[in-house]
């Protein structure tokens, strides 16, 4: 059994995501894979039940994310719980507690565990070679995460430039930082009124405001596709012509009801619509709060998973676990 611990010198650099996609990598190439996570809060990290369900494991959540106190009783007790996890595993892929990059590296040394840095872009590459000094030859390389396209090759090439050994450079990819209906709704406090019952699991790429008049609508709204508009809930001429283009949901700010004839409509194109009783800025406050508290969730996973295994060199991460190669 060997331990892949993801390390990173911030947050929000999407390590859980790239723990996914590393492992269903992985159990794509018959391995047996294990995640763990222990966690410093009242009861297993939230993360803990994406990856059960991610990785088809077993394990309680429990298990897959014990909780301590404090630091010294996660110190004190993460051989013994790593122990019982790892059992039958070919690799166990570990995280450590948000916000505790330090104590990460530490439990990684405990458990001797190799290390992948998970960055996420930034014009400094600060993080990254802080990340590759204090591993030191535990490291299998750095992975850049959420690179705008049009930097991918750039960034590679500076990486490169200081001596950082580049595992991957993952170009940004906005339906993983964005919500689906179901998130939507709730971040917004609203219903949705149609579909009723229907699929709500849609990933958005853009939001959208209403455009100020309807003559310019279809232009405006044919800006962005994959997307979801903010509009006010009296204005539906503005909503229809959202609908002409390529919206995949309503959002109507405001106590009016929607209309039959924009319901009907978006019925046949297939778009949800929420209805919230907060005004626009309301509810863009309240999307900006959703946006900053978004969740892994199956769509993303899968999504993600596509992404890693097209940029990510799992050649050299398997060779640094001292696995045989892909099968």
């Amino acid at each position: 059994m060997v331990a892949l611990c993801l390390i990173s010198s911030a947050e929000r650099s999407g390590k859980t995501t790239i723990a996914a996609a590393i492992g269903r990598h992985l159990i794509g190439q018959g391995r047996r894979v294990g995640f763990f996570k222990p966690s410093l809060t009242a009861g297993p990290d939230p993360d803990a039940g994406l990856m059960r369900e991610a990785l088809g494991l077993d394990e309680t959540l429990e298990l897959l994310s014990p909780a301590y106190a404090d630091e010294k009783a996660l110190k004190d007790n993460v051989k013994s719980a790593f122990a019982r996890i790892s059992a039958g595993k070919d690799v166990v892929i570990i995280e450590g507690p948000a916000g505790r990059s330090q104590l990460t590296d530490d439990i990684a040394e405990q458990l001797d565990a190799r290390a992948v840095a998970i960055e996420a872009y930034s014009r400094q590459l600060t993080g990254s070679v802080e990340s590759t000094r204090k591993v030191g030859g535990r490291l299998i390389g750095v992975v850049l995460n959420k690179v705008p396209r049009s930097r991918l090759a750039q960034a590679k090439a500076e990486l490169a430039q200081a001596g950082i050994k580049v595992l991957g450079v993952i170009p940004e990819d906005r339906a993983l930082l964005t919500l689906t209906v179901a998130e939507l709704a709730r971040g917004t406090g609203g219903s949705i009124v149609q579909p009723k019952d229907g699929n709500t699991a849609a990933l958005m790429e853009n939001i959208m405001l209403g455009a100020m008049s309807p003559d310019h609508g279809p232009e405006y709204y044919s800006h962005k596709t994959n997307k979801a508009v903010v509009i006010r809930s009296d204005r539906p001429d503005m909503q229809l012509a959202a609908l002409d283009t390529s919206t995949k949901c309503l959002v109507l700010a405001g106590k009016a009801a929607p209309i039959p004839m924009v319901l009907r409509r978006a019925e046949q194109r297939g778009v949800p619509v929420i209805s919230a009783d907060n005004d626009v800025a309301g509810v863009v406050v309240a999307i900006e709060a959703a946006l900053q508290d978004a969740r892994l969730n199956k769509e993303k996973v899968a999504r993600a998973a596509v992404l890693v295994a097209q940029h990510l060199d799992f050649g050299v991460v398997y060779n640094g676990l001292g696995l045989s190669g892909q099968r």
